[in-house]
């Protein structure tokens, strides 16, 4: 292999494991957000739960909206934009290793090869990572909406 190509290689790998990199940066930064928003929503809930938290009806209910609210900026912007985010670094990282394998010419005995055929799941709802996390904050948003207006 001459110099050049191995330079080549070298880059090409340094460019995916950037990318992969970046996408486990973001995904660490996504669950320690995620389970500081369960922990306040749990709070909130415990607090609510022992008659702790005395509201009037009009407040209560802009508590709920409020809730609702946090609920659809985490589902429909924090989460969508993760989830593409993530998708993006990772097809870049998996760009870079198919040609490297390429240029390596390890044929479509690698599992990267014998993967290129295949039509990966984006949706969001579908990757366990970003269902679960939706489905836990939307029982805990539905658990402080419902202790809230409990008395109700």
């Amino acid at each position: 292999m001459s110099n050049e190509a191995q330079h080549k290689i070298d880059v090409l790998l340094k460019l995916a494991q950037a990318a992969w990199k970046s996408m486990d940066a973001r995904r660490a930064y996504e669950w320690k957000m995620a389970v500081a928003l369960w922990t306040a929503l749990a709070a909130l809930s415990g607090t609510s739960l022992r008659g702790e938290i005395h509201l009037d009806s009009w407040a209560l209910y802009s508590a709920s909206g409020l809730l609702i609210l946090i609920w659809f900026i985490f589902v429909f912007v924090w989460m969508r934009g993760l989830h593409q985010r993530n998708a993006w670094d990772r097809d870049l990282a998996e760009y870079y290793w198919i040609v490297v394998e390429a240029d390596l010419a390890l044929g479509a005995s690698t599992p990267r090869a014998a993967r290129r055929g295949i039509v990966r799941n984006t949706s969001m709802w579908r990757d366990w990572s970003h269902s679960t996390q939706i489905f836990v904050t939307t029982f805990l948003v539905l658990l402080a909406i419902i202790s809230i207006n409990r008395k109700l």
